[in-house]
């Protein structure tokens, strides 16, 4: 056996204990130093390889041994999180940040399970994050000082007044660490000047710099990106020309990337449904620049008033785009169904399409509704609307049936003006149209995963594991804290299904709601299919906006090359799709951390001037120092022990707690009156106490 492969086996066994290079030549009984040699060049080669981390002369082994390798996120509570490949973040308390800052790439220890994470402590950085850091610029007569957003720089920093630039007191400001001047102070150079606290765009730039998004495109992205033309030959042979076909897109009324579009009619009985997808892959060819800049970002992010696409406007939002009335090249998806929501059989194919109509969701709504319409236009299309509508619901109760789980959770909605500035937040509509394509998108990506299964050609898939024992045990007392049971052995979908049932439409069915999703697994791209429990499909992808997900766009590239008959030789390896799959995981999970971190932002400076204003609120999770509570228009806010009258004690196990003197107890999922203390905009955090009965509650909140 070789050397490489005996290490393999000795650190791989369950009883290995970190071991130093002396160790490991006694144990292999390597005495001569050409054999010394040997092992060490062997040792770092697995290092290379991130099979082995050295770390204080021992080697471990990388994810799954005594040190994890990840990503450190800080949160705007001091506190952070370390993102881990294809498992649960660790938690790190800021005791144990052990001055690494946002960004930075470290070694992690579990020091123990703090439910429903592992705890750690970082133990070693192994990538610096210096540079890009984001705070608050304050002048002084000899330049000035940064007081960082970066929790893990707990001491202002230094700038000297040539690297200050122009920067006046209270810009936000970017800027870099240059040297450590001692133990506890910093000196740093600022890069660039994001402008003043309040002006137009800041907010969103600080967060997208705080989490390493890219939102400006090289050179020659836009250069690759100017030179596409959207010429398209209608005689091409190589597709079907659906021009003359009824459809049409379906979407919300600012939407400039349409990727999707539809079509519906009956046959034989039969639905035959069309879902037409934007060819996204004809024009961002693989090693590209633009493949290059849309694989590194992973997908587009969107902000209440601003996004940051995954490919340039003149794709996302001209060429690729389904506009109405323009010829534009698609994949389309065929499925004929029968009355009971099975599909009978499919076409996958390439396509030109021409969209008859740029439909929003308000506007099928009214049709739906058979209320006056948006326009005289979705007349001509009722028969369709009404089609779709009567197939959605088929397809709905064959998923419910499954098990399928239907969280249909209300998301916080940001209305902004022309300055960004928030002046209503309120929960967001979900209406039946957008229901209706939500289901034509989960049927084409089930349809389209299948089909490149059975083909056994490497892919992408979107999965989503079974839920771990100890999460469902730990959900179970959740639940029975709130009167309800679930018995966690053996978990199907169909049991979280019947319980979500159980609570529609009762006060407290959004917070089990969000209980529940986060005892569930973090759903993932893999280059192995295992299915995905949340919506009980034994085969999924994503195959329907290939201008927004990488994701996609690797399908739709598959997908060419085995409709083009290419399956001798494939276009990625299985080891290129593992790779793939972990770095969209990341870019997704970063998204939608920093699409969180601005609508917060936006919550706080929306109820900024209504300091001492009373709110109802339900206690939405309980901390052994305070408690957090979520008011009516889903602002979350957190009321600290600290900030209370009496001496209130928080008892974990039993999801409560209760004030030591009087006896009074409060519990997850109660109604609570509380005032609005303090906000801290730049963090996003709003801090409330316990009102009194007297103050009259708020009820000019949109809900």
């Amino acid at each position: 056996m070789e050397l490489k492969e005996t290490i393999k086996n000795i650190v791989n066994d369950k009883k290995y204990k970190p071991m130093s290079f002396k160790q490991f030549a006694y144990l292999l009984d390597i005495r001569d130093n050409a054999e010394k040699d040997f092992l060490r060049e062997v040792l770092r080669q697995l290092e290379q390889n991130s099979f082995l981390i050295s770390y204080e002369n021992k080697y471990y082994k990388a994810n799954g041994g005594s040190l994890i390798s990840g990503l450190l996120q800080i949160t705007s509570g001091g506190f952070g999180f370390v993102l881990v490949d294809n498992a649960d973040d660790i938690f790190i308390s800021s005791e144990n940040l052990s001055g690494a800052l946002n960004g930075d790439e470290v070694l992690v220890q579990i020091i123990k399970e703090i439910k429903p994470h592992f705890e750690g402590r970082i133990v070693k950085i192994v990538k610096n994050n210096n540079k890009n850091l984001l705070g608050t610029f304050y002048k002084t007569k000899r330049g000035g000082y940064i007081n960082a957003d970066n929790k893990g720089i707990t001491k202002d920093v230094y700038i000297s007044e040539k690297s200050a630039k122009d920067a006046q007191s209270k810009d936000r400001v970017v800027f870099e660490i240059i040297k450590k001047i001692s133990a506890e102070k910093l000196e740093g150079r600022v890069l660039y000047i994001l402008g003043a606290a309040d002006k137009k765009g800041v907010d969103i730039k600080g967060v997208v710099i705080n989490n390493d998004i890219k939102y400006k495109f090289d050179e020659d992205v836009i250069k690759q990106a100017e030179g596409i033309k959207a010429d398209i030959d209608l005689q091409d042979k190589s597709r079907v020309n659906l021009i003359g076909r009824n459809i049409f897109t379906i979407d919300a009324l600012t939407a400039k990337d349409m990727d999707d579009a539809v079509s519906i009619e009956i046959k034989d009985d039969n639905y035959v449904l069309g879902v037409h997808i934007a060819d996204v892959s004809y024009y961002v060819k693989k090693n590209t620049p633009l493949d290059k800049e849309a694989y590194e970002r992973g997908n587009s992010t969107y902000f209440p008033d601003y996004a940051i696409p995954m490919l340039p406007h003149s794709l996302s939002g001209d060429i690729c785009s389904l506009r109405a009335e323009q010829p534009r090249l698609a994949v389309s998806a065929v499925m004929t169904i029968d009355k009971t929501g099975n599909v009978l059989e499919y076409e996958i194919f390439k396509s030109i399409i021409k969209s008859k109509k740029k439909m929003t969701y308000t506007g099928v709504q009214t049709v739906l509704d058979d209320v006056m319409y948006e326009d005289d236009d979705y007349k001509n299309f009722k028969k369709e609307i009404l089609l779709m509508d009567e197939l959605s619901d088929i397809l709905n109760r064959r998923r419910e049936k499954r098990g399928s789980i239907d969280f249909d959770m209300p998301e916080a909605e940001a209305i902004v003006d022309d300055e960004g500035n928030p002046i209503l937040i309120k929960k967001s509509e979900r209406l039946k149209s957008h229901k209706i394509i939500e289901e034509f998108m989960l049927l084409a990506n089930e349809t389209v995963a299948e089909h490149i299964f059975w083909l056994n050609y490497p892919c992408i898939y979107r999965v989503h594991d079974n839920p771990e024992a100890e999460k469902m045990a730990d959900l179970k007392e959740v639940l029975l804290s709130m009167g309800y049971k679930i018995n966690p052995a053996n978990m199907h979908p169909k049991k979280i299904s019947e319980l979500l049932s159980s609570i529609k439409d009762k006060p407290e069915e959004d917070l089990l709601k969000n209980i529940v999703l986060r005892s569930m697994q973090r759903a993932v791209y893999h280059n192995k299919n295992t299915g995905h429990f949340g919506i009980a499909a034994k085969y999924y992808t994503h195959f329907t906006s290939p201008i927004r997900r990488y994701s996609d766009l690797i399908v739709h590239r598959i997908l060419a090359e085995i409709l083009a008959g290419n399956t001798e030789q494939y276009l990625y390896s299985d080891e290129e799709l593992a790779e793939i799959s972990r770095h969209i995981s990341k870019t997704e999970r970063i998204s939608v951390k920093a699409e969180r971190e601005v609508m917060r932002i936006k919550m706080a400076k929306y109820l900024s001037d209504k300091i001492g204003t009373q709110y109802k609120a339900v206690i939405s999770h309980i901390t052994s120092n305070g408690f957090f509570v979520e008011l009516e228009n889903l602002i979350e806010g957190f009321v600290p022990f600290s900030y209370l009258d009496d001496y209130y004690v928080s008892d974990l196990k039993r999801y409560l707690f209760y004030n030591e003197r009087s006896g009074k107890t409060y519990k997850l999922g109660e109604v609570v009156s509380v005032k609005l203390k303090e906000v801290n905009i730049i963090d996003g955090k709003c801090i409330f106490v316990f009102s009194s009965k007297e103050e009259k509650i708020n009820e000019d909140i949109s809900v």
